[in-house]
């Protein structure tokens, strides 16, 4: 039993995200079932445990840049998320303080979001903002996380998606 996480991110200075041509948020991924069988090729563990796929999808959606897989414990945790098996199922829920590590501000309080269904890609889209000597630069962060069963199931993935974005000025 896999769970697959891919990560699509984008940050820009103040002046570009002000520029009315700008795209405030990430499209959703048009090649996601070629990128999941991409990803699943990642996959070592031999013995059967469920393991955690964890790869960065470039800031088009076309491929995947990095990978890494380990294998997944009862409670962890994967970027900004806590994964807790219990039995058959996987809960989701949403860390503050990771959301903060990884878009900075806005706040969004730590939250259950889900449990993981098979074949079913849950989407959490983020966004934020953050004051540096050289700047505001704007965040954007684009998640997919996938319970994998094998063997695959047919026809199109559904997805269900979590838009945490705010609006930011």
């Amino acid at each position: 039993m896999p769970i697959i996480i891919l990560k699509r991110s984008a940050s820009m200075p103040k002046d570009i995200w002000r520029l009315p041509s700008t795209r405030r948020t990430l499209p959703p991924l048009t090649l996601l079932e070629s990128l999941l069988d991409a990803t699943l090729l990642l996959r070592t563990p031999q013995d059967g445990s469920p393991a955690l796929i964890e790869s960065n999808i470039a800031e088009d959606g076309i491929e995947a840049n990095t990978g890494a897989v380990r294998t997944l414990k009862d409670d962890d945790w994967a970027g900004i998320f806590e994964l807790k098996i219990t039995g058959q199922k996987v809960g989701l829920r949403l860390n503050e303080e990771a959301c903060r590590r990884e878009v900075h501000t806005p706040r969004r309080s730590s939250q259950f979001l889900t449990y993981l269904k098979p074949w079913e890609p849950i989407r959490v889209i983020l966004n934020g903002k953050a004051d540096w000597p050289s700047g505001r630069y704007y965040y954007l962060q684009d998640y997919h996380v996938i319970l994998c069963e094998l063997p695959r199931a047919d026809g199109p993935l559904l997805l269900r998606t979590f838009d945490l974005q705010a609006d930011l000025i």
